[in-house]
């Protein structure tokens, strides 16, 4: 099967979520204002307060100044319909990223970190809340790279491991976000999410403590239900995908 091409994940701040990503990338000022400037705006803000202050003379300052007021409203109207329908457009451009994304070879060609902002968005998707991405932060990250509260409230370290399918996580991986949960990430739960597999010590002590494994099949059917949710919602709005169900 031929790797799909897609856009690299961005880096948006932590805990930045999909309204958080559309708003980012959406400017409060549309880009013909930024590529014409803005002297033909003012050019017409002139010439319509000339012609208020015209009517106010021959009405009445009450008609003018209700004339500037309606044509403050009017523009601010414009103005906010006009930045929802470009923030709407981010966020349909965001989904359809996220769907073209959510396939695991698009998830093989990924870099660590991508796969790290890819999970979050996806576990977003899949209701959790409070997503923190903090694998980048200096200093290290403490054995996790997200922290996030799953939709039953349990609060989760998270340690993601994009890896070929033919590189398993070692039981090293294992004993350091264990390590974690019992200092920097004490009373949460941990969580590796891999595109591979645990090797079988590995697997065995995440057993142990209590560690939830999503490895590579179970990776492939949070994207499903990923993408299954947002050709649902092409067809019916307002459909959320599932709640996303830890082993």
């Amino acid at each position: 099967m031929t790797t799909p091409k897609t856009n690299q994940p961005g880096r948006p701040a932590p805990g930045a979520g999909e309204a958080g990503m559309a708003q980012a990338a959406v400017p409060a000022i549309p880009q013909w204002v930024k590529e014409w400037g803005f002297i033909p705006l003012l050019v017409v803000f002139l010439i319509l307060s000339a012609m208020i202050a015209d009517a106010g003379h021959a009405h009445g300052m009450g008609t003018g100044w209700f004339l500037f007021f309606l044509l403050l409203a009017a523009h601010a109207g414009a103005w906010a319909w006009d930045y929802d329908r470009r923030l709407g457009g981010a966020r349909t451009a965001l989904r359809l990223e996220l769907h073209a994304q959510s396939c695991l070879e698009a998830v093989d060609a990924m870099t660590g970190h991508q796969f790290e902002f890819y999970y979050a968005r996806l576990l977003e998707c899949l209701g959790w809340t409070r997503i923190q991405v903090i694998g980048e932060k200096s200093g290290g990250d403490g054995g996790a790279d997200i922290l996030a509260t799953d939709p039953r409230n349990r609060d989760f370290a998270i340690q993601c491991k994009r890896y070929a399918p033919a590189k398993a996580v070692a039981i090293g991986d294992v004993r350091e976000l264990n390590g974690a949960l019992a200092h920097e990430h004490a009373n949460r739960l941990g969580m590796i999410v891999t595109t591979s597999r645990l090797t079988p010590p590995a697997g065995q002590l995440a057993a142990r403590t209590g560690i939830r494994v999503v490895a590579r099949p179970a990776l492939a059917s949070q994207m499903a239900r990923v993408r299954d949710a947002a050709d649902r919602r092409s067809r019916r709005p307002a459909t959320a995908a599932p709640a996303a169900e830890l082993p």
